[in-house]
């Protein structure tokens, strides 16, 4: 009787130890495959997705024939580039992609990229353009929380800005296309 007793308690705490040690789940990086252009489509990421709002999406393609149409959707952030590889041209479009707190890393050798959907600034975060070609965001901004533009590249705000987040320029070349891009 004592050795089922000792058996159940280890059993118990184990199992406990165990639910504390999982933690919260980790965020994991989508990376867009280019097979569809709807964003929610769970077949267009890799893993299969779509990223949610604890995740990042990436776009690492050389060249893009599916432009992602993202609906309205959140992420954690986007990755443009891996520094590396040489990445098409990209045109995000849609109702409106919320970022939070990874923002946007648009590494070296980046192509273009254009982000017509609006956007809310979710989290305090930084838009980084490390590379030689534009970064345009051609929809409104919604800034809730501070926002830095930052890196050795061109970022363009085309687009009615709105919010009390405050914008940080760090860096950046920031080109305004609209009188209306800092609110």
């Amino acid at each position: 009787m004592k050795l089922s007793r000792f058996l159940a308690l280890n059993v118990i705490v184990t199992c406990g130890l165990c639910a504390i040690s999982t933690g919260s789940a980790k965020a994991l990086d989508y990376a867009w495959n280019d097979s569809n252009v709807n964003w929610t489509n769970a077949t267009s990421w890799n893993p299969t997705g779509p990223p949610t709002s604890a995740d990042t999406a990436t776009f690492n393609l050389t060249a893009y024939i599916n432009q992602p149409v993202t609906g309205s959707s959140s992420v954690l952030g986007l990755i443009i580039g891996d520094g590396v590889t040489t990445t098409g041209s990209l045109s995000i479009t849609g109702t409106s992609l919320t970022l939070n707190a990874s923002g946007i890393n648009m590494t070296a050798n980046a192509g273009t990229v254009d982000l017509g959907s609006g956007v809310v600034v979710n989290a305090v975060q930084s838009w980084t353009n490390s590379s030689a070609n534009a970064l345009t965001v051609g929809g409104n901004v919604t800034i809730t929380n501070a926002l830095t533009l930052s890196g050795t590249g061109a970022i363009r705000l085309n687009g009615t800005n709105n919010g009390t987040g405050g914008v940080n320029v760090s860096g950046a070349t920031v080109q305004i296309g609209n009188n209306a891009a800092f609110g």
